[in-house]
């Protein structure tokens, strides 16, 4: 399989990783060579690799998350966005590489922010919290939906956003619709957690 995953043909590559991708859990053994094609040359098969390794279990990629993580320094932004993706997948087992999605908030790029915010808040209390102050700071983001994913992120996280009121009060004010009614929910539920 290792040699399919490497073969010069995109449609090989692709269809090696789809391959993996429809054995689940089973081509768990293949985890790191399909989490290298997070930055395969041709977009479908890092595309397909993101699939993939979504449908193996966390036992089974979790040893391998390392790997993924190294890739949120990626220099192509989409390898970047792909790996905060599917480290968002992993909920709590993200969590030992919430500081490696932390510091990809401040990103250049949207989605790749979009899908950290995502992620960190899909971690839970535990991963979220240390870096509620990095989350706050996307309140301020001139993306409607990464404001969104950080109100949503701030109201799993809590009582602990509560210095960053003001900043959650400031959306009630937003534009988008969607962004103050966020806002109001999220401002629950910072008093309720």
């Amino acid at each position: 399989m290792p040699v399919r995953l490497n073969h010069e043909e995109v449609q090989t590559r692709m269809r090696a990783t789809i391959d993996l991708g429809l054995m689940g859990s089973g081509g768990g053994a293949h985890a790191p060579h399909v989490a290298e094609k997070l930055e395969d040359p041709d977009p479908a098969v890092r595309h397909r690799a993101l699939w993939a390794l979504k449908r193996m279990t966390m036992p089974v990629l979790r040893p391998h998350l390392q790997i993924v993580a190294d890739k949120l320094k990626h220099k192509d932004a989409n390898v970047r966005a792909l790996a905060a993706e599917l480290l968002g997948e992993m909920s709590y087992g993200a969590e030992p590489y919430c500081l490696e999605v932390a510091q990809c908030l401040r990103d250049p790029d949207v989605q790749v922010r979009r899908n950290a915010i995502e992620a960190l808040g899909k971690c839970g209390k535990t991963g979220a919290t240390p870096h509620v102050d990095a989350i706050a700071e996307c309140l301020k983001d001139e993306d409607g939906a990464c404001r969104l994913l950080a109100l949503t992120a701030i109201a799993k996280i809590g009582r602990a956003a509560l210095p960053h009121a003001a900043d959650v009060i400031a959306l009630l004010r937003d534009e988008d619709v969607k962004i103050r009614k966020a806002a109001i929910v999220t401002l629950q539920e910072m008093r309720r957690k």
